[in-house]
């Protein structure tokens, strides 16, 4: 499914859809957090709770979590 680059808005398969936008991206200020999963830093993160606890993911360990049953 295509989406629109985060910083360029150029039609992409990811959020951003080149190194260069990713550079732009994290040189942004913004609310940094750590992934719970992987430990990467995640800008702006989606956080869900589950067992009453926030859980922080970011888009790669996110998707992969939505495909597993």
């Amino acid at each position: 499914m295509k989406s629109k680059c985060f910083i360029c808005g150029k039609e992409t398969e990811k959020f951003l859809c080149s190194s260069e936008c990713e550079k732009k991206y994290e040189e942004m200020p913004g609310n940094w957090e750590i992934c719970h999963n992987c430990g990467k830093k995640v800008k702006y993160p989606t956080p869900f709770i589950k067992n009453g606890k926030i859980i922080i993911k970011c888009k790669k360990c996110l998707d992969q979590t939505r495909f597993v049953k």
